[in-house]
């Protein structure tokens, strides 16, 4: 998971945050994540991010 955004962010902290502690909760343990930070990707590479499957989860802006 990444958000592509500095942690002081709201995109980051709380909405991965939070989402990276409830997926395991919700999933009944069967998924979790890591967040990688903006030094591996950010917002404005956030889709080839995606496509080249580094980040499985990222803030896409369209």
């Amino acid at each position: 998971m990444a958000s592509g955004v500095p942690p002081l962010h709201p995109a980051h902290n709380p909405l991965y945050t939070e989402f990276q502690k409830l997926l395991p909760e919700y999933s009944d343990g069967k998924l979790s994540g890591q967040l990688l930070g903006t030094e591996v990707t950010t917002v404005a590479n956030m889709r080839a991010s995606i496509l080249s499957g580094l980040v499985e989860v990222g803030l896409f802006l369209r």
